[in-house]
């Protein structure tokens, strides 16, 4: 089998097998070897050595034997192993002992290649070597014609530069410098006319020998000067858009000369061309620079930033143009809502809500652009290569399994702490979405279109243009998609380095706890992220729009024009109006104050105002009679919920006070008459069920619509017993007043008692050998040695790393947030899947939840249960449980439909087709979803050690670039290894379990 688009033949060897090895063996015997040997090494140092771990997981034991089975020996982490520079077995400070410490110094303040080569060689037999192998080196180049041989002349004479043997080279940088730019120019321009290799193999040498000879004079290449030169490359593009947002251009004032004199030519020149042409472009052309000339020329001139009433209308016109008068309308609310919604500055000058929101905008809308960009290159080049995707797939895998906090230490490492820093840490964190995206996109382009595109005679370059990009737009557009909500939730995060905007308000806020204020701003997040999420989908779903010839430009260009109008309405109507330019801080509101009462009341009395019974007692009942009867009437739950929904209104307003009843005996009256409606539903509708399988044809529909009548009858008779019997037992008080924060504390209480701290104690008693045992036999069970050695291989290097205790401390919150999702997640996945109306309003839901910053998520897990395990568990599991409910949803929907037709053909019910033949297909999309539930998750354990610094998180908060970089970045390969290895698992299981279905092909 090959590769359509590269002719080359498809590496398969690690594909999943069918069967996998030990077929033979039962289920029960594979979990007994898997399981066996893990509970048992677990019981034994539960017995043996659980008493020598300290509260905060670290042993204190004096065994060697008990601390080779709980973890590495410290004398092996420290030694070999102590990548971070760190002892966690003892208590000392955090030094940079480690390389990887070394590394980053070397990067920072020394040559580029000294952490490799820290020698330097005499020259002299020493250069004949290296000569002769620039030579072998570069003839093999040249009579293979292979670029393979022309990279390594590259590695050799940067070899030969590093170590010291070029030092006779030195020449002056001017005019040198000069000739080798101008000779590589012109050779760079002849390679990629002709595409020769001679030329390419030419390009190269020029590069080498200038810069050899203009570089072994300095010895070395300083990194982080090279970073910090590339992050001033974006200052143009912030300053562009923050100065459209928010700042403004200039002032200018242009000197007299040479300026006076290029615009009199400029300005003659458009006159001319304007009286040669009689053109009124021409003549407005000339005018504009005219102005501009008086202008800069004689005062200073200043461009002051967009009005928000002229951004609010551009939103709106971008928003009808991808998706209509509801999308347009939900732009513009955001803008209103970032100018209107807010704390008012305290001082004239300060920044205010709307600053903060256009600097985060700002920065999302220079780093999407080239984050996509640049993915949108990798992921065509992976594709077009198969050698260049197998070596980036595992470094996007390793990537994307990172958490956030890792992005940002080589960050301010090389670049420092700065609104730039953030920014290229947010397009580094989104580069590699896109690429496997893009991979994904032109690798999934049909054989038809490509052999289409061959029988037309396309060459490579309009094959990719015309042929390859057109047909995976749809994929790509769905990446930049992706790009934009990575970006959103990156940018918020990156104010760990400096980033402003509101993701550095946000952060202040919440590491003060000021949850009022943290869930206002909180809330403005979530309106943008989900407009640009909204806009990025609408721009996925255009298509090319075509006019009939010679349509007017009004009718070609409708949209451009309004943007026009939008922009020059707006600005006439800033210079008029003040509040138009800038919203006063007097018309401003915020909401914090209310978040700020539910956190120190939690009170919530459900009648808020009180009606007396007369006129309106007669309105209520007539709706409750007249909803009763639709529900009856149509067999329809919304009806019965409506009839519900009204009786409890109608007791909170106290329009029922007539019923005043005692307690007793009617509360047994209720009892007993809803026991006897429950067991006789119960008992009527398995007699009907029996009755619905045993007939065939007419009989069994007709059996199949009275059960359905009469569970309906049923719950409507239990309804009206339960209204009945609340609204009469309850009207009593005027009102039912309950503090939800008491509640919820003690909830915490009882669960962190009982559950959470002794399963944190457990998991922290876990050996490293038997969960290294556990993840091998399970790799190896599901297919072979290769998942089993890299499951295996990525557990152990968490003991090996020292970050033993740290790992298992988030794994216990992971696994009981994850397992709180799931039980969650995949039954009301299943429960939206049954009918297209809950399936659409369900998608809505999670489209919103998902677009959530990840911040967000801790606002109301601290504002009902504290700063607390119990906080971080909520958090996780509002997170992560969209993944699970999503995946769920399409498992089921996507079952193959004759599968389904034939079930319905043998009489099986809606529930047997459910249970025996739709989730069965699922499970492998399911675990697909538990798998993406378990990186969601992940990921929240860190972000959530912000409020409760625990385990990795800490190490990955704490941590300083430039003090222990190194204790950051293998805490943060630890973090991935946990996800990266039962990703493996459940991935290869997936692909295993659908090949045994038949969905794939073996």
């Amino acid at each position: 089998m090959t590769d359509q688009t590269t002719s080359e033949p498809i590496d398969t060897s690690d594909a999943a097998s069918v069967d996998g090895p030990a077929k033979q063996l039962a289920g029960w015997l594979k979990a007994t070897i898997a399981l066996g040997p893990f509970l048992i090494l677990w019981f034994a140092w539960w017995r043996l050595g659980s008493h020598s771990i300290s509260r905060t997981g670290k042993y204190e034991g004096e065994s060697a034997a008990l601390e080779w089975l709980y973890r590495v020996p410290r004398t092996w982490t420290v030694d070999w192993f102590n990548f971070a520079g760190r002892d966690g077995f003892a208590s000392v400070s955090y030094k940079a002992t480690g390389w990887v410490n070394t590394w980053f110094d070397h990067l920072r303040y020394e040559e580029f290649f000294q952490f490799t080569v820290a020698w330097h060689l005499s020259r002299g037999p020493w250069l004949l070597v290296l000569l002769a192998c620039l030579g072998a080196t570069g003839w093999m180049s040249w009579r293979t014609r292979s670029n393979r041989w022309l990279a390594a002349i590259v590695a050799v004479a940067w070899m030969g530069w590093s170590v010291d043997l070029f030092d006779f080279l030195h020449l002056p940088t001017t005019p040198w410098v000069y000739v080798f730019v101008v000779v590589g120019i012109a050779s760079v321009a002849l390679a990629v006319q002709y595409r020769a290799f001679e030329w390419t193999a030419a390009t190269t040498a020029i590069a080498i020998v200038g810069w050899v000879t203009l570089q072994t004079n300095e010895e070395s290449f300083n990194v982080k000067a090279f970073f910090r030169q590339v992050a001033r490359w974006l200052e143009f593009p912030l300053d562009i858009t923050e100065g459209l947002l928010i700042s403004g251009y200039g002032p200018w004032h242009l000197p007299d000369m040479p300026w006076l004199f290029i615009f009199a030519l400029l300005v003659g020149g458009a006159g001319w061309m304007a009286w040669q042409r009689r053109s009124t472009a021409w003549t407005m052309t000339t005018a504009f620079v005219g102005w501009m000339a008086v202008v800069s020329l004689y005062e200073p001139w200043h461009i002051p930033a967009l009005p928000w009433i002229v951004i609010a209308g551009l939103f709106g016109v971008v928003g009808w143009k991808l998706g209509g008068w509801r999308l347009a309308l939900l732009s513009v609310g955001f803008i209103l809502y970032a100018s209107f919604v807010g704390e008012p500055a305290n001082q004239a000058g300060a920044e205010t809500r709307w600053d903060k929101t256009m600097i985060t905008l700002s920065a999302v809308l220079v780093a999407v652009p080239i984050a996509a960009l640049l993915g949108g290159i990798i992921g065509l080049v992976a594709a077009k290569r198969r050698r260049v995707e197998q070596f980036l797939i595992p470094i996007m895998n390793l990537t994307q399994a990172f958490p956030h906090f890792t992005f940002l230490i080589p960050i301010g490492v090389f670049i420092g702490v700065s609104h730039k820093a953030g920014v290229i840490a947010t397009i580094a964190y989104a580069i590699p979405p896109m690429a496997r995206v893009t991979i994904l996109g032109i690798q999934g382009i049909s054989s038809e279109v490509i052999e289409a595109g061959i029988m037309g005679g396309c060459t490579r370059r309009q094959m990719l243009w015309k042929v390859e990009l057109p047909a995976a737009r749809q994929s790509l557009l769905v990446g930049i998609n992706q790009v934009v909500m990575e970006c959103l939730a990156m940018v918020v995060i990156a104010s760990f380095v400096g980033t402003a905007g509101l993701g550095q308000d946000l952060l202040f806020r919440l590491t003060g706890l000021h949850i009022g204020a943290g869930t206002e701003i909180g809330i403005a997040i979530v309106v943008m992220a989900i407009t640009l999420d909204r806009l990025s989908q609408g721009l996925g779903r255009l298509q090319p729009t075509h006019h009939p010839e010679g349509a007017p430009f009004w009718k070609r260009h409708p949209y451009l024009l309004a943007s026009g109008a939008v922009v020059v309405g707006g600005l006439l109507l800033a210079q008029a109006w003040d509040a138009a330019f800038r919203v006063p801080n007097s018309w401003m509101r915020g909401h914090e104050a209310f978040w700020e009462w539910l956190v120190d009341n939690g009170k919530s009395d459900v009648a808020l105002w009180h009606l007396s019974g007369g006129r309106w007692l007669v309105p209520f009942l007539a709706a409750i009679a007249v909803a009763g009867w639709r529900a009856w009437d149509t067999r329809r739950y919304r009806w019965l919920i409506t009839a519900a929904a009204l009786a409890l209104v109608g007791w909170s307003v106290d329009l029922f006070d007539f019923l005043h009843l005692s307690v007793r005996p009617w509360i047994y009256v209720f009892v007993a008459a809803g026991l006897v409606a429950l067991m006789y539903g119960a008992s009527a509708r398995t007699r009907l069920l029996a009755q619905a399988s045993g007939d065939v044809g007419s009989h069994g529909e007709a059996a199949t619509q009275t059960r359905q009548s009469l569970r309906f009858t049923w719950t409507a008779a239990m309804t009206v017993i339960v209204a009945l019997g609340w609204v009469t037992l309850r009207t009593i008080d005027e009102s039912f007043t309950f503090n939800v924060r008491n509640y919820t504390i003690a909830f915490r209480d009882v669960l962190e008692s009982w559950v959470l701290l002794p399963m944190r104690d457990a998991f922290l008693t876990i050996p490293w050998v038997g969960l290294v045992l556990l993840f091998g036999v399970v790799g190896y069970f599901i297919n072979g040695r290769r998942p089993a050695l890299l499951a295996a291989g990525m557990i152990a290097f968490i003991s090996l790393a020292g970050f033993w205790w740290q790992a298992m401390w988030n794994f216990y919150q992971l696994t009981f947030a994850v397992l709180l999702a799931i039980i969650f997640g995949v039954p009301f996945g299943i429960w939206a899947a049954t009918t297209a109306r809950r399936n659409a309003v369900v998608q809505v839901l999670l489209d919103f939840f998902q677009t959530f910053p990840s911040f967000v998520y801790l606002f109301p897990a601290i504002m009902f249960f504290g700063v607390s395990e119990t906080a971080i568990i909520v958090a996780v599991v509002l997170s992560a449980s969209v993944p699970a409910i999503r995946y769920t949803i399409f498992g089921i929907q996507n079952v193959p439909k004759p599968l389904i037709e034939a079930s319905t053909m043998a009489g099986c019910t809606r529930r047997q087709t459910l249970w025996k033949v739709k989730l069965p297909m699922a499970v492998p999309e399911i675990m697909l979803g538990i798998n993406q539930t378990i990186m969601f998750g992940l990921f929240m354990v860190m972000i959530a050690g912000l409020i409760k610094t625990t385990g990795l998180a800490r190490e990955l908060i704490e941590a300083q670039p430039n003090i222990d970089s190194g204790r950051a970045i293998v805490a943060g390969i630890a973090v991935a290894c946990i996800g990266m290895s039962i990703d493996l698992l459940i991935s290869e299981w997936s692909d295993k379990r659908k090949k045994q279905l038949g969905l794939i092909e073996a």
